[in-house]
């Protein structure tokens, strides 16, 4: 082998090569595996919570958009690759039609053991009085744990390459709606006071500029510049989509403080509004603005409830004065980790609505899980 050291040199080059391009590919495939995992769950969320899998940004075509074509053979496939899993009780659409298996698999039914397991935390030991959970962790169900297990080992498996590679293709072409609807990567370039550089966005800082951003939302707010804050608060969720405070405190600032100056639109004055179906004028429009921030916090954060109940309480109820829409997102935030008062504010605008039965049932089930609590006896009754 001294003899020909250059020969030496050429195989261990070529050896090298050929690892890097094995290794590079099975990176790739992680990558688009984890694409499509998290696309699989956003998607199947919206499709439960929203009624579709991906709604495009108002006033864009919808045509420019693949989201229903890719959720039809989303579906095709695990029906035929993933084992059925009963239909649960919260398992309907509004036609009372059962959910695809896919959207089945991405939000278990709680069952009266996980019921009873909430109140313990991982020693047996009960929980504090502040609540439940903390909201950080995305499932506490050992069921939802093992689906979940099987919807990765979906996204890996041989069935989903040609699917994989399509949403590859569509998200980069920026025609998935279901990822979220904020301002792309180049939308950033186009609004003022945006102050990125791509080092921040390019070299792995995208979590420290969001966060530098957001002292920037917040020095406006205190200069009473709410015009310059919406801008701001689009880039920091576009920089880092789990930026979870930014989503909450975003549309705080766009129903609540933009809102407090301005007078209920008369009636006569206002516009109608299709894409949300209401009639609306600048106060209303803002809280919509907080709508729509939210809905596509939990576009990009499927399993956190804060998003579903500022969503169903803060603006649907407190603002809109819509109980059906707000039971209808805290009904989803229930089915998360989440904190006892999300329960409690559930079957208090229950009450209000008029579904008496089941305000009164979701009391009484309430008291057996917190015998202590001082609310639920009185409203039981």
């Amino acid at each position: 082998m001294k003899q020909f050291p250059n020969l030496v040199l050429g195989i261990l080059v070529v050896l090298a090569l050929a690892l890097g391009s094995v290794q590079g590919r099975r990176v790739e495939r992680l990558q688009e595996s984890d694409r499509l995992y998290r696309w699989v769950q956003s998607a199947s969320t919206q499709m439960r919570v929203f009624g579709n899998p991906g709604q495009p940004p108002p006033g864009e075509d919808p045509t420019n958009y693949v989201d229903d074509e890719l959720f039809a053979k989303l579906v095709e496939i695990s029906d035929r690759v993933l084992p059925d899993v009963d239909v649960g009780e919260n398992d309907y659409d509004n036609t009372g039609k059962p959910y695809p298996r896919i959207v089945r698999y991405t939000a278990a039914p709680i069952t009266d053991a996980d019921e009873s397991a909430l109140a313990l935390d991982e020693d047996g030991e009960e929980v504090d009085e502040e609540g439940l959970g903390s909201g950080q962790q995305e499932i506490y169900t050992e069921e939802q744990r093992q689906r979940d297990g099987a919807l990765w080992a979906f996204a890996q498996s041989e069935d989903t390459i040609d699917l994989r590679k399509e949403l590859v293709i569509a998200h980069r072409a920026g025609r998935v709606a279901g990822f979220g609807t904020q301002m792309g990567i180049a939308g950033l370039y186009q609004v003022r006071g945006t102050n990125i550089s791509l080092a921040n966005m390019f070299f792995g800082f995208r979590k420290m500029a969001a966060n530098m951003l957001w002292l920037e939302v917040d020095r406006f707010w205190h200069k009473g510049e709410m015009q310059r804050m919406l801008p701001l608060m689009k880039s920091c969720v576009t920089l880092d989509p789990t930026f979870i405070d930014a989503f909450l405190l975003g549309s705080w600032h766009m129903a609540y403080n933009a809102t407090a100056p301005l007078e209920d639109t008369p009636w006569e004055l206002r516009e109608y509004d299709p894409v949300h179906e209401y009639w609306v004028g600048e106060r209303e429009n803002y809280y919509f603005f907080g709508v729509d921030f939210l809905k596509d916090g939990i576009r990009k954060n499927p399993r956190n409830y804060r998003l579903y109940f500022d969503l169903g309480y803060s603006i649907y109820e407190e603002k809109l004065i819509d109980h059906v829409n707000a039971i209808k997102y805290l009904e989803q935030a229930t089915r998360l980790d989440h904190d006892r008062w999300v329960r409690r504010q559930l079957y208090r605008i229950q009450g209000l609505n008029e579904q008496y039965e089941e305000s009164k049932a979701g009391w009484e089930d309430y008291l057996k899980w917190q015998p202590e609590n001082a609310v639920a006896p009185r409203s039981s009754n």
